[in-house]
């Protein structure tokens, strides 16, 4: 076989390869790939760079707590465009639970960490208003076959000034247009009409028609996926001050008082959530339509409507395994006010829908909300006693036996039910305080026989007071001081100080030794021991991997919703406690150890941050921007703060910095007008916003000023208009002024059109920056069909001394007069003002500047000196500047005390009381203007000129004057006397004359539109001419260009040759 050879290869040595190959030799090149335009790279860059720095704000202390507050979506818009049926959507969406009847807020959990409340706001100004300021999403409504309405574009100003919330465009009523092409035009144009009024890139949701009483189940889980991912940045008017939209509302004033005085002031209290900063008992607060008030007690209670994380932590705690899947027991409603789970609270009773008459035990398993609450009434308390146990902590389940506990995985199948059919168990939570507080004696006349409702949680409690006051006490010792010690949140150094002070024949080293024993019995994995103060500091480390069953596929229309977003429950100072959890506690720490011990964590806390400061202050090359910065700052102050005040009892705790953020409390108001609670309407929002020290003072206030482009009417100086400032509503009277060339601040009359002005208005002072919002009116009598927001602007400075100044004219008229002094009259009445005028700078209309000298004998004259002699019929004029003060009026708006929300009528102006009345404007003489002024007619003397001051004059600057006529003309001494018939004549010629006249202009126009008509014509023939000839022009040059190329070519090719 023989051997095939093949051909060997043989690189190119062609120019151009070795030329690629020498190119590359040395790396790559970066001046062959430069930028062919530098300075459009430049623009570029400087643009991305705006760009990135427009996406900053104002670093700002975000507050919110681990256990956040619910999210308040307010759902806006006019009348018929079906808030209530996106409400109830959106909580059969996240609860499976059908409301029949909106009253008040609804809150439901949403996700794992994330509660949201529902509020449905009115049309009515005082309604909008409040919602704008404690809203942080808007659900704005808009009627898509409709188009914005005036409600709409209110409502938009009205958030705009008090800090403007995250805006969320619903557009409904899609299906009354008939063809696709209008639709789709009709959503184009809400589109860039919402974008105009929002922002650019604002979201807009679109809901079709609607089935079986409720919106589409794709598109309401669209948004509720959208609502429950959605994040909020802090405002600074909410970051700054704590407040609670009211939920419920309980009368707690005795039936004996009302019943022998009706108009006696009540005692009520109202429950919510905390948002904002912590919120203090005693603390100054005001309710937009009541008033300002004093916070009594604020009082925490059990979450009625608990995250799945707080519910996990709480049964981690207990000892329980938490969930992993967030299944329809978890997905709590609580809407106290709403027909929900069989009760329905309103304001004169609480009805329960329990569906039948027979109250049959057995039934209980499968039994409602209301009827649970019946027969839980109903049951013996010995009865229920006899099986109790003992309950270590809050929240959690009564022991019998410490080997009985068991996992949450044991329990049984009825007893999920019978927690899954209690429906809205949450509203159920505040009663064993009231219970509590009638078995210890601080029952009071002032609150209602409501409070007094007893369920199981009750009897458990009153099992839990007997086991303990057998245990520790004598029979004779009372209940409430045992209750106090063993079930409060205090640390063991204070029951032991109360205990010794209550029994000094017990010794503190045995009462110590007893009472954690007990605290202390139950043993952690690791081996160390749980104690009650080491509650809180431990968390399930599977804080972040749970509930994975809420990242269902969008497919799935009946999933839980996203909520991957929310940060996890990772505590950043845990590892300076890593240590001493760890260790295995051998003995029970006295309390000296115990402080000794803090005092080192503290200290360790405080050299660790110390040390972190200087190194970043030593650092030389800082990493990280300004931005980053003021943002790492602020958030390790917190983290201090926060470090500071877990070591705190929770008792302390409230005290110093008040309730927090995220809690359910309950606030006892006292002397409220009886009108609150007779009139007591849920459907508009009831807001308690908590008032700083400085805010409960009042004043004069410097504010920017503007009327809104959109109200038909100036505002004029003095007239009432009511003013929506931080939490309040008040009518006040302002002042508008301007500043001349910033020599003084002059009043003016009117405001200006299209620019910004100052007003100085009476009412209480806030901070500097806080913007506002001005209405004519809030009643919906007086608001005719025109824009109802009048003015917006900001605060400037607060409590300031201005002294405001309006113009004045003093009139006064000469009556003698020298060479550059003259008398003057009828400008003062006495010597007095004229002393006080003294030198003041006068004025005569012609301009002839002067001042005035000394008072004259004569009462009111005086002498003047002027730049120049006037005469008698000159008018003298004084300018002079008269202080004005604005009036200290303040009528804060009570709509709350009225049955009629919307009927708020406070001061009114003169015409609409006339207006009211029927009376008319009562006429002055001075001001008719039916005398007509006759003015006789200036006669001015002709200049004279001295002869010999003429004679000096050039040649060109001669006057010329004639000689007077000595004697008439011919024509002068005969007149002309016109016969009859010539008259007829020249008549004849005038009307001759102006017919051709006519014709002639008429001819004229007719010619003058054929000219331009001819112009035309020959423009366009002009045109086409010119293009013509562009074009041969440029053939002949094309075609020469070729020509002379080839004899270029001609000529290389002989001259190479």
């Amino acid at each position: 076989m023989s051997t095939e050879t093949h051909k060997p290869h043989r690189p190119s040595t062609d120019a151009k390869t070795s030329k690629k190959s020498k190119s590359h030799a040395n790396g790559f090149n970066a001046r062959a790939f430069a930028v062919a335009n530098p300075g459009k790279l430049d623009r570029m860059a400087r643009r991305s760079v705006e760009v990135g720095e427009k996406r900053f704000h104002a670093p700002m202390v975000d507050r919110t707590p681990e256990d956040a507050p619910p999210v308040l979506v307010a759902v806006v818009g006019p009348r018929g465009v079906g808030k209530s049926t996106l409400i109830k959507s959106l909580v059969r969406r996240f609860t499976k639970h059908t409301v029949n009847e909106l009253n008040g807020a609804i809150t439901v959990v949403s996700g794992k960490k994330r509660r949201v409340t529902f509020f449905e706001c009115g049309c009515d100004l005082n309604s909008m208003v409040d919602v704008a300021k404690v809203a942080d999403l808007v659900l704005l409504m808009i009627d898509g076959n409709f188009g914005f309405e005036m409600e709409t574009m209110e409502f938009l100003q009205i958030a705009s000034v008090h800090g403007f919330p995250r805006i969320l465009g619903i557009v409904t009523h899609l299906d009354l247009i008939k063809t696709s092409s209008q639709t789709k035009a009709t959503k184009k144009a809400l589109k860039n009409r919402f974008w105009t009024e929002v922002y650019k890139g604002a979201k807009l949701f679109y809901l079709s028609g609607v089935m079986n009483g409720r919106y589409p189940d794709r598109e309401i889980l669209n948004l509720a996926r959208f609502i429950s991912v959605m994040k909020f940045r802090p405002l600074k008017w909410r970051n700054e001050h704590p407040y609670m939209l009211a939920d419920r509302f309980v009368d707690l004033t005795h039936p004996s008082k009302v019943e022998e005085n009706p108009k006696v002031d009540r005692d009520v209290a109202l429950y919510g959530y905390i948002r904002g900063t912590p919120l203090k008992e005693g603390q100054n607060a005001h309710i937009p339509g009541l008033g300002d008030v004093v916070i009594s007690q604020c009082e925490q209670l059990p979450d009625p409507c608990p995250t799945p994380a707080a519910v996990k932590r709480e049964e981690g705690k207990s000892g329980k395994s938490g969930r992993r899947k967030l299944d329809d027991k978890l997905k709590t409603l609580y809407a106290p006010m709403s027909d929900v789970g069989g009760v329905m609270i309103d304001k004169d009773a609480v009805y329960i829908d329990i569906g039948t008459s027979n109250f049959d035990s057995e039934k209980n398993a499968n039994a409602g909300l209301g009827e649970q609450m019946v027969m839980s009434l109903q049951k013996p308390i010995m009865k229920s006693s006899e099986d109790a146990g003992i309950q270590l902590f809050s929240n959690t389940d009564a022991i019998k036996n410490l080997e009985d506990i068991e996992d949450d995985s044991a329990i049984s199948d009825d007893e999920e039910a019978d927690k899954e059919n209690t429906g809205r168990t949450e509203v159920r939570k505040a009663t064993p305080y009231a219970f509590k507080e009638a078995i210890v004696g601080e029952y009071s006349e002032g609150e209602s026989d409501s409070e007094f409702e007893i369920d199981n949680e009750d009897v458990n409690d009153e099992e839990r007071h007997l086991k303990w006051m057998d245990n520790f006490k004598p029979a004779e010792r009372s209940v409430q001081s045992l209750a106090k010690l063993i079930y409060s949140d205090k640390s063991s150094t204070d029951i032991c100080e109360q205990l010794i002070v209550e029994d000094q024949s017990e010794s503190t080293e045995s009462i110590i030794k007893s009472i954690d024993d007990l605290f202390y019995r139950e043993v952690r994995p690791d081996g160390s021991t749980k104690t009650g103060d080491d509650e809180d500091k431990y968390e399930d480390s599977e804080g972040g991997s749970d509930f994975e069953d809420l990242e269902a596929t969008e497919n799935n229309e009946d999933s839980d919703v996203d909520d991957s977003n929310v940060k996890s429950d990772g505590d950043d100072f845990a590892n300076f406690d890593a240590d001493d959890a760890k260790e295995v506690k051998e003995h029970i720490k006295s309390v000296e150890e115990q402080r000794e011990e803090n005092a080192r964590r503290k200290e360790q806390m405080r050299l660790q941050f110390d040390s972190d400061e200087e190194k970043a202050d030593n650092q030389e090359e800082v990493t990280e921007s300004w931005y980053d910065q003021q943002k790492n700052r602020i958030q390790k102050q917190l983290d201090i703060n926060e470090q500071e005040l877990n070591e705190l009892d929770p008792a302390t705790r409230a005290q110093i910095e008040g309730i927090r953020a995220g809690n359910y409390v309950r606030l006892v108001l006292k002397d409220v007008p009886c009108e609150f609670v007779e009139y007591f309407n849920p459907k508009y929002p009831v807001i308690v916003g908590g008032l700083l020290d400085n805010e409960t003072r009042f004043g004069y206030s410097q504010v920017r000023f503007k009327k809104h482009r959109w109200h038909p009417r100036l505002l004029k100086t003095n007239d009432p208009v009511i003013v929506s400032l931080g939490w309040r509503r008040f009518q006040t009277c302002p002042i508008y002024t301007t500043s001349d060339s910033r020599t003084r601040t002059r009043m003016l009359k009117y405001t200006p059109e299209h620019m910004f002005c100052t007003a100085t208005m009476y009412g209480p002072l806030v901070s500097p920056n806080t913007g506002f919002a001005c209405f004519p009116s809030v009643n919906e009598v007086d608001a005719k069909a025109s824009f109802r927001v009048s003015a917006t602007g900001t605060v400037e400075e607060v409590d300031a001394e201005v002294e405001i100044v309006k113009k004045l004219k003093l009139v006064g008229y000469p009556y003698k007069i020298f060479k550059n002094t003259a008398f003057i009259k009828d400008m003062f009445q006495s010597s007095l003002e004229i002393a006080r005028f003294e030198g003041a700078q006068i004025k005569t209309v012609s301009g002839i500047r002067g001042q005035i000298k000394k008072a004259l004998p004569q009462e009111g004259a005086f002498r003047a000196a002027f730049e120049d002699k006037i005469l008698m019929s000159d008018i003298i004029i004084l300018r002079a500047w008269w202080p004005v003060q604005a009036r200290k009026f303040y009528n804060p708006v009570t709509s709350l005390l009225l049955d009629d929300k919307t009927r708020w009528q406070g001061m009114r102006l003169t015409g609409a009381v006339r207006a009211e009345k029927k009376l008319s404007v009562p006429q002055k003489k001075d001001s008719e203007y039916g005398q007509q002024i006759v003015r006789e007619a200036r006669k001015f003397n002709p200049l004279q000129i001295p002869r010999n001051l003429r004679q000096d004059l050039p040649f060109k600057s001669q006057i010329a004057q004639m000689r007077p006529q000595g004697k008439q003309t011919y024509q002068q001494k005969r007149a002309v006397v016109v016969t009859g018939e010539e008259k007829k004549m020249r008549d004849l010629m005038v009307k001759m004359n102006t017919l051709r006249n006519e014709k002639d202009a008429k001819r004229k126009a007719v010619k003058d539109m054929q000219r331009a008509k001819h112009a035309a014509e020959l423009a366009k023939v002009q045109a086409a001419k010119d293009e013509r000839r562009k074009e041969l022009r440029k053939e002949y040059f094309a075609a020469e260009g070729r020509k002379r190329a080839a004899e270029d070519r001609q000529m290389q090719k002989k001259a190479k040759h």
